[in-house]
């Protein structure tokens, strides 16, 4: 009997072990890098070279908005109009089946977090 409980401890410790880490502490992730972006999209909606470098200068002139769009920093309708106005110019870049494809990658997009969730990231602008 004292075999079976040292044999199931075991099991125990090895199972919990072999689990996945915990998220650590903090704020959830910000938005991907635009590289990150360009290679997704051109993944998912098999973007041409001139529509990847269109999409990079989207991105790049949407870059300074990113900080204002902290939590902290923009409401959530400020946040979610800048988001729709890049998306609308990403969306233009797109043919009709690309454009289909893009929103539903749109309607799939985790929501942003909540305001004040990112409280420790310091200041805006």
């Amino acid at each position: 009997m004292n075999l079976s409980i040292h044999f199931t401890l075991a099991a125990i410790l090895l199972a919990t072990s072999m689990a996945a880490p915990a998220q650590p502490p903090g704020p959830p992730p910000g938005p991907p890098p635009p590289e990150q972006v360009v290679e997704h999209l051109t993944a998912e909606l098999q973007l041409t070279e001139t529509q990847q470098a269109a999409l990079w200068e989207i991105l790049q002139a949407a870059a300074p908005d990113r900080r204002a769009d902290r939590p902290r920093c923009a409401s959530p309708e400020q946040r979610d109009a800048r988001r729709d106005a890049v998306d609308a110019e990403i969306a233009a870049l797109l043919d009709e089946d690309q454009r289909t494809r893009f929103e539903a990658l749109r309607a799939n997009r985790p929501a942003p977090p909540p305001r004040g969730a990112m409280r420790q990231q310091g200041p805006c602008g």
